[in-house]
């Protein structure tokens, strides 16, 4: 599967628009959102019959929607657009999830179909 088509799939996956109002500044860099952590465990769940490489997309999906909805939070906003995820930073988090060795055949799928 084409990066492209992986990163079309998780954003139907996601609702349009994500209530971050339960979101709070961690640390000097982190966030925390129940409403966020629930969402990935729901996709999770949803597309747990999902081929493997669909199913490794999904955390580095919402690393990339975190990281967004954390410079929202930060502008004062209370919500958040999977459509916003930046692609490049989805494929960067993507390509680093499948490089460890419990998603090495995930990796040469996708390494076939992406050159």
């Amino acid at each position: 599967m084409k990066a492209e088509q992986l990163f079309a799939l998780m954003l139907t996956n996601w609702p349009a628009l994500i209530d971050i109002t339960d979101a709070e500044l961690v640390g000097s860099d982190g966030m925390m959102s129940w409403a966020l952590v629930g969402l990935e465990e729901e996709v999770s769940e949803r597309l747990i019959d999902a081929p493997q490489l669909v199913q490794a997309a999904v955390w580095p999906f919402h690393q990339a929607l975190h990281n967004l909805a954390r410079s929202k939070l930060i502008a004062g906003h209370g919500s958040v657009s999977p459509a916003d995820v930046n692609f490049e930073d989805f494929l960067s988090r993507l390509i680093e999830g499948l490089r460890n060795p419990e998603w090495s055949e995930e990796l040469a799928e996708y390494t076939k179909h992406n050159r």
